[in-house]
């Protein structure tokens, strides 16, 4: 089995075609990061094979000395962006609130615990973009600082200030949602 750089100078050198093979081994992590990052699966598959039309675009700026998915990352998390930035939120945090219904039964632990991953996946999905995104690779993907930084060409220190407010307002969005139940 041919390594993604070997398939890389591959596609390079005019074997256009062997690209599908980069697209089946990485297409379930984008997928998954994409999804993460937008909510919403028919958005994540349109972002994933954006970013896999912009990667072949532009295999020439792909250092061979590193590996696929980190510099293939960057651009996953590009066109979530840029899909998050465009995008009118479908629903907000007035709509959630009117929504909630205080649980009386103590047999429905279980649903309250998946109520509780529900709002907190609507709160995240409430926040602006750039904070949205650092939230989810950190929390979700489990990215380092400086990965996360990497992917999204900032500074660690940037990173840190981001995480930061975004915490900060999924703080206060909870709150507000549980002051209602």
């Amino acid at each position: 089995m041919l390594s993604d750089v070997e398939i890389i100078r591959r596609v390079k050198k005019g074997k256009s075609d062997e690209f599908r093979e980069l697209v089946a081994r990485h297409q379930r992590s984008a997928l998954t990061l994409a999804y993460r990052m937008l909510g919403n699966w028919d958005d994540a598959e349109d972002a994933a094979q954006d970013a896999f039309v912009n990667a072949f675009r532009s295999l020439d700026g792909f250092s061979e000395a590193g590996h696929f998915w980190p510099w293939f990352r960057v651009t996953v998390v590009n066109c979530c962006i840029r899909r998050m930035s465009h995008r009118v939120p479908t629903e907000d945090i007035d709509t959630l609130l009117d929504s909630a219904q205080p649980f009386v039964d103590s047999a429905e632990s279980e649903a309250l615990k998946r109520r509780g991953a529900e709002d907190v996946r609507t709160a995240i999905s409430g926040l602006p973009p750039e904070y949205r995104s650092v939230v989810v690779l950190r929390y979700q993907e489990g990215y380092s600082t400086s990965e996360i930084a990497e992917a999204l060409e900032v500074s660690p220190g940037a990173v840190r200030v981001k995480l930061h407010r975004a915490l900060k307002m999924l703080a206060e969005r909870l709150a507000v949602i549980e002051v209602e139940l």
